[in-house]
């Protein structure tokens, strides 16, 4: 087996967009909390769900063996 070293992570959820933001919100009193009942990602029926803030970032700059489930 081969070592691996993960240099930085990335990292997008209901906190934020990216480390920094994720922190921030992380600690703060206003921060949103949890997950929100929402219809974005189907039509008539509300859903709760842990939605990341704003557009996420477009896969382009990866390459094709790189663009899997868990990065769209």
């Amino acid at each position: 087996m081969s070592e691996v070293f993960l240099n930085t992570l990335g990292m997008a959820n209901a906190l934020g967009r990216d480390v920094d933001g994720v922190a921030a919100n992380l600690f703060a009193s206003d921060a949103p909390r949890g997950v929100a009942p929402t219809d974005t990602v189907t039509s008539n029926r509300r859903l709760a769900l842990g939605l990341v803030p704003g557009p996420m970032p477009g896969l382009g700059q990866w390459p094709l063996r790189c663009r899997d489930a868990t990065m769209r």
